[in-house]
């Protein structure tokens, strides 16, 4: 009986053993995605070319990507097609990339482009340096423009507007368009509303604009894009007839500070929401900037239209002052009434009215003696000032 007892207690401790080992092993049995000891590497690229049929060798950028059976692809192979891009997974080997996940990207998902403008200084075989940045070609790298002849065989000296991508850290130009120096100090480009039109001259956001005979115009008031050469103050000529276009932001509000350059501006904005929302504006040395109605600097309010970027800043086609009449002054607040609307607030040696239109960067309870406030508005007869606008000064 004992004897049979201990086999009985033997077989359950081995099955019991076996059980353990199984479920301990099974999470070590999940097989890497790299599928060897190697590290995974993975990155993001446009398909330049694909084999016959799906399997073989793939180049995507300037990576050969070999794909096998055994690579997931989660789309279809309708939809795999030179020119869409993609997300790799695999590892390294010794001709490129051995594949083990593609995956096809939405174009939302696609990364931003590279642009660069600026001049060409360097050029090798198969790497140019445009104003210090370094960009590699490859044999799909596009290059447009009037160099051979001009610049002899090298295209140094040209301005260069670069349009790339990143591949890891190497910044892989697709297109490169290059123009003479003389091309592009005359070269306008900018947005803007059509105000008249007087035969072959458009009037653009105030700029005269002469476009070809018999082209015919979009109602006044149209946001159209114009693309030209300077030929004067205020005056453009077209080769071809503005294009009505919507891709476009405007904002108004105070220049709160300028760039040495003057070519990035902090704008306190109050024509989105939250009122008092901050923002910079680039604004390139080619945008036209209308001041009929004074300069364009801090404190003055103005009308900014231009295009979104992807770090939040807004690109200027335009600008307009608003308003000479507006100006900026700092100073440190030394008196809040206790009805912040009934009595004039003290800055320096200012007093400065309040009102529940005045544009603010926080609550009016959140200001404390001793700030540093930056005022925009109007002086009045009295030598008061009616605030249009009030924010936390860094100066």
């Amino acid at each position: 009986m004992k004897v049979v007892l201990r086999l009985w207690l033997s077989v359950l401790l081995l099955v019991v053993s076996l059980l353990l080992g199984i479920a301990l092993a099974r999470p070590l049995a999940v097989p890497s995605m790299a599928g060897s000891e190697q590290p995974v590497y993975e990155f993001i690229g446009p398909v330049v070319s694909l084999p016959e049929g799906i399997f073989g060798t793939w180049i995507i950028g300037q990576t050969r990507v070999e794909v096998t059976a055994e690579t997931q692809l989660d789309r279809a192979k309708r939809k795999l097609r030179p020119g869409i891009w993609v997300q790799v997974r695999g590892e390294r080997i010794p001709t490129g990339l051995q594949a083990r996940a593609v995956r096809v990207l939405s174009p939302e998902a696609v990364p931003n482009r590279v642009e660069l403008h600026g001049v060409v200084e360097e050029t090798s075989d198969n790497t140019w340096v445009v104003s210090g940045t370094r960009v590699t070609l490859t044999s799909q790298t596009r290059i447009v423009g009037p160099v051979p002849g001009m610049y002899g065989t090298s295209p140094v000296g040209a301005v260069a507007s670069v349009t790339a991508f990143w591949e890891g850290t190497t910044l892989v130009a697709d297109i490169i368009r290059l123009r003479t120096l003389a091309e592009e100090a005359q070269e306008v480009e900018f947005l803007g509303r059509l105000e008249a039109v007087r035969g072959n001259v458009w009037v653009v956001d105030g700029v005269e604009v002469t476009v070809p005979e018999g082209s015919v115009p979009p109602p006044t008031g149209t946001l159209v894009s114009v693309t030209g050469q300077a030929v004067g103050a205020g005056r453009v000529r077209s080769l071809q007839p503005p294009t009505v276009t919507v891709a476009t932001t405007e904002v108004e509000g105070w220049i709160l500070q300028q760039s040495a350059d003057a070519g990035e501006w902090e704008l306190l904005v109050d024509t989105t929401a939250p009122a008092g929302e901050r923002m910079w504006v680039t604004v390139p040395s080619d945008t036209p900037v209308d001041e009929r109605a004074g300069r364009a600097r801090p404190g003055a309010r103005v009308t900014v239209r231009g295009i979104p970027q992807a770090d939040a800043r807004l690109r200027a086609t335009f600008v307009r002052v608003a308003d000479s009449r507006f100006f900026m002054f700092t100073g440190t607040l030394t008196y809040i009434p206790s009805d912040v609307y009934a009595f004039p607030w003290t800055v320096g040696e200012t007093q400065v009215w309040v009102r529940p239109s005045t544009v603010t960067d926080r609550p009016l309870s959140e200001y404390r003696l001793g700030d540093r406030l930056a005022v925009s508005g109007w002086r009045q007869p009295d030598g008061t000032v009616v605030a249009l606008m009030l924010s936390r000064s860094k100066r």
